[in-house]
Order: C-alpha cells, then structure tokens, then sequence
C-alpha cells in the first residue's frame, strides 16, 4: 500500500512492478480532511521496447519489427520525415497487438524517424523508443566500363542516404522461372567496383547491386550482364591484294561481333 500527500495536481508513484495492476485513487481535502469518494483509475507499468529493426519492402514500404513487451496488449506506432523542417510525429495506428508494423507511402531518398510506445487497456506507457532510418531507393545507372577475360569493372550513381553497396554475382543464363542464387562479391563505399580473378570465359556473368545502410537494404537493386571473352586466337592474313588484306582468325566463344582497327605507320 501506498499513500502521498501533495499539493499540485499530480503525483509520481515509484517502485512499481511491471506487470502487475495498481489501483489509484486520488482524494481532494483541505486542512488534512479528505473527501470520501475520490476517483479512481487503474494501471499496468510496462517494461521498454528494447530494439526496432527496419527492412525495406518497396521502394515506398518499410516493415518494423521489435521485441515484444512482456504485459503489453497493444503498441502506438508513429512516424515523421527527418527532412522536413520541425516536422511532428504522425500516428501510424494505436491499435496495433503484435510488435510488427507495416508503414506505407514513404519518400524514397528521405530518412524518417519511427516511435513506438507499448500500452495496455488502461493506456500506453510513457517511455518511447525510437529509431531513425533512410527509405532508400534503388542503384541508377549500373554499367559495365571495362571487361577481359578474367575481370570485370562496374560502376553506378549515388543513392542518397547510403552507407555502402552490396555487389552480388551469377555466373551463367538467368532463367525467369526460376530464382537463382547469387554469390555476394563484397561491400563497397565507392560507387565502383573491379571484380578480378574470374575464369569462366564464354559464359553470361549477371551482377546486381544494392544500395544498404546497417539498418536496411533497399529490395529492387539494379542489374547488368557481360559475358566474359578472351581475345581472338591465330590471327592471319588469308589474302594479301594490291589495295585490301583479308584477316581471318578463331571463333571466340561468346562474342557476337567483333571489331577491327587499322592505323597506318607513318
């Protein structure tokens, strides 16, 4: 049991057990005689939301998940753009009764800010937690710059709000049908990356890339394919004539069209 005497309206009660339900009553008196009806409220403390991890579903879609709080029934999500000057929070749902939310309509290329408070029938808890995070939006612009028989170079435009790339790699033909399983090269700052060591000459090599921060990795990313060739073999003069030379030289496994250069010795 519990009793304090105060002379503003409202009052801290400490020491409570999450979990368990208190009854309040409050009496106004004068001269330390107190009226006998009072009001009266009940309450559940709650403990904190520890952690909130983002994934991005779509481009304008983020999912939020946290550990569930042990006595909460339902949870108030809100959120606001970070970009936006002195902007307010904008509830989501109150109504939400597992620790999972999906938040819709977002600006790809804005970081946002989400808070989410834990309550039960008789109210939600005072205490918030809350995370930031980018809506990413995807790779622009993947090309191959260079390409041999052993290495491919790539690069692509800056996506606003990442922290790095996720550069993944499948060797061979892409077949709708089915999901291939792409290989991850590495992550990478820069908005380039140079993928060496490779052996499969004549084959399709697909790469994707992925804007990412240590949050989230925005889902579509951007892809590009270039099969690998080796140069052409036995290279010769099959006729020599008094204005034209005819070449000739081996199939390269792969290529689709070549090109020949001429430069004259001055």
């Amino acid at each position: 049991d519990f009793e304090l005497i105060v002379s503003d309206p409202f009052a801290t009660v400490e020491s409570l057990i999450a979990g368990e339900t208190y009854f309040l009553n409050v009496y106004s008196g004068s001269g330390g005689v107190f009226e006998s009806m009072g009001s009266s409220i009940n309450c559940v403390p709650l403990g904190n939301i520890k952690k909130i991890q983002i994934s991005q579903i779509l481009q304008s879609s983020i999912q939020a998940i946290w550990d569930p709080v042990i006595y909460a029934t339902v949870y108030k999500v809100e959120i606001r753009n970070v970009a936006f000057k002195n902007p307010e929070f904008v509830l989501v749902s109150d109504t939400i009764h597992e620790p999972i939310v999906l938040i819709s309509n977002l600006v790809s290329g804005h970081k946002y800010r989400i808070r989410v408070t834990a309550g039960t029938k008789y109210g939600f808890s005072c205490d918030t937690y809350e995370a930031e995070f980018p809506v990413l939006s995807n790779v622009q612009n993947l090309q191959v710059t260079y390409f041999s028989s052993s290495s491919v170079s790539l690069k692509w435009e800056p996506v606003n709000e990442a922290q790095y790339y996720l550069v993944e790699q499948f060797i061979g033909e892409i077949e709708e049908k089915n999901n291939q399983t792409y290989e991850k090269i590495g992550n990478f700052k820069l908005c380039a990356c140079d993928i060496k060591n490779l052996t499969f000459v004549g084959v399709k090599h697909n790469y994707r890339v992925f804007a990412c921060t240590d949050m989230i990795k925005e889902p579509i990313g951007s892809r590009v394919s270039v099969t690998l060739l080796s140069p052409p073999r036995k290279l010769r003069y099959s006729t020599i004539g008094p204005d034209s030379i005819t070449l000739t030289w081996g199939t390269v496994l792969g290529a689709l069209t070549y090109r020949v250069e001429m430069k004259k010795f001055e």
